[in-house]
């Protein structure tokens, strides 16, 4: 062999080594792609697997809350103390796209159960519980147990969203705080506004709600709400409730108004509602409540007044009770609040008595 062709051969092979090595690498890197892929196909396959398997499950959600309260009117009912409040728990199921199932367990004030005569204090309560079918806007069922819908604060209780830890007088006083039954429920929205409708019959009050009647008549009531686009929004309600015959053989009516106010950042709301009770003997019993409260948001921080006032028997002009309260609400984050609360309570029911209360409190929502 020439030396020229020595040249040529020593010439191809040292350009086409780093051909084939190149050649190498881009096939090596084809079976990596191919290995990735099928792990990516893998982990998808997985992940629609998990997903169907947590959509399989209850979502669980709630709120807790707790408290120190000062007092300079201690009795055996009311003193300075820590209160270990509420700690509720929402389970949420979505069934079907028709079918739904909501429930609220609430522990209050920590209890703490025993084989034992002597029970703490507190109180462990299925506070909600509710198989909802959705048929259309206009109208759907609710069956269980569910909120009265008399006024604003019964249904809206929850501690991170509401101004103070006490309520007004006249939440669980006047409507109760509960029913067991059958709802029709619906929404109307023409010209911008929206109608909210609500229609119930449940068992009334009295004895266990969730097992037995203790009378042979329902009660029923009505809730209508508008949301009309007058200043940022305003909302009014009207409820009614009826129980022929309550765990007295009284005739009880309750009638209800509520309002609500928004103007940007500055929101006022009132409540007024009254009872009927029809006694045996002919006479006739009146319980009114009512409240306004003006609050305004600034940033993480939240103000606000509110004057309730309470009469548990209209005929007794000297058992009424008043009370004043201001309160501060900072928000550490959108789940967690801090609230700090001053009550000037008049109480014309004992020898005209007043007193203050203050509390600071942290409630914490657990939902997403």
């Amino acid at each position: 062999m020439t030396k020229k062709w020595c040249f040529v051969l020593i010439t191809a092979m040292l350009f086409l080594s780093p051909i084939r090595a190149f050649a190498d690498a881009i096939s090596e890197l084809k079976k990596e792609v191919e290995g990735l892929k099928t792990k990516i196909e893998l982990l998808e396959a997985q992940d629609e697997e998990t997903s169907s398997q947590l959509s399989d499950l209850v979502d669980i959600s709630g709120y807790a809350d707790g408290e120190f309260k000062l007092t300079d009117h201690e009795t055996a009912d009311t003193r300075s103390e820590f209160r270990i409040h509420h700690l509720s728990l929402f389970f949420i199921k979505q069934l079907s796209d028709k079918w739904r199932m909501f429930s609220e367990v609430e522990f209050e004030d920590a209890p703490k159960i025993e084989p034992s005569d002597n029970t703490d204090p507190g109180e462990i309560f299925v506070e909600v519980f509710t198989l909802e079918y959705s048929h259309n806007p206009y109208a759907n069922f609710r069956l269980g147990r569910f909120l009265n819908p008399g006024g604003i604060w019964n249904v809206e209780h929850y501690p991170p969203f509401v101004l103070t830890q006490e309520k007004p007088m006249l939440v669980g006083n006047i409507f109760p705080k509960t029913n067991d039954g059958l709802q029709f429920f619906g929404s109307v929205h023409d010209w911008n506004v929206t109608t909210d409708y609500m229609l119930y019959v449940s068992n009334g009050t009295g004895g266990n709600p969730g097992h037995g009647d203790i009378n042979s008549d329902k009660a029923w009531g009505a809730d209508l709400g508008f949301k009309l686009p007058f200043l940022t929004r305003t909302e009014i309600g009207f409820s009614y409730d009826r129980e022929n015959k309550d765990e007295n053989n009284d005739e009880v009516r309750i009638l209800g108004v509520d309002a609500r106010l928004h103007w940007n950042d500055l929101q006022l709301q009132s409540e007024y509602a009254k009872k009927y009770t029809d006694q045996l003997s002919g006479s006739t019993d009146q319980t009114i409540g009512w409240y306004s409260q003006l609050t305004y948001d600034w940033r993480k921080w939240t103000v606000g007044y509110r004057y309730d006032w309470y009469d548990p028997n209209h005929r007794n002009d000297e058992n009424r009770t008043i009370t004043n309260t201001v309160a501060l609400n900072y928000h550490f984050t959108p789940k967690v609040v801090g609230k700090i609360e001053h009550h000037f309570i008049k109480d014309e029911s004992s020898s005209d008595v007043r007193y203050t209360k203050t509390l600071f409190s942290v409630a914490v929502y657990l939902g997403h």
